[in-house]
């Protein structure tokens, strides 16, 4: 086939259609050797790779509001004692987290109210906490500690 094609270039350039410099540069790229095909150089692998990354960095909906018996808000309640304002005087731990009770939930906020018996390296207390939804954020206030 490259043969065919070179006979061709050739007499174009015996009737003058292309000059010295195309002819020569039109029988460098038809003689320049071919790399054969590697596996990747299809588009077969490109469309599976794209379908993943989608999926991959797709926003996830929110899988619902957690209760307050759910490990994600006894996380928040420990970090909120743990980190907050006042545990930064006091050193507060929390040691157990019992008799969890929800008090109301709003789902069109998304907010619920929960009560608990917290005992903490300073004593028990019962305390109440708000969980919320902002954005995308879950926050928490905790009362009284």
């Amino acid at each position: 086939m490259d043969t065919d094609r070179l006979t061709k270039l050739t007499a174009l350039r015996q009737r003058g259609l292309i000059t010295e410099a195309e002819y020569e540069d039109q029988k460098r790229r038809l003689l320049k050797p071919r790399r054969p095909r590697t596996r990747w150089t299809g588009w077969w692998w490109k469309v599976p790779a794209l379908l993943f990354l989608v999926w991959l960095f797709w926003p996830r909906a929110a899988t619902g509001f957690p209760p307050c018996t759910a490990s994600v808000a006894r996380e928040l309640v420990r970090r909120a004692i743990e980190e907050g304002p006042a545990s930064r005087l006091t050193r507060m731990k929390l040691l157990s987290l019992d008799e969890i009770e929800e008090v109301s939930y709003d789902a069109k906020a998304p907010e619920r109210y929960c009560t608990a018996i917290a005992t903490l390296n300073a004593g028990e207390r019962s305390i109440t906490w708000r969980l919320y939804q902002r954005g995308g954020n879950l926050l928490i206030n905790v009362s009284g500690l």
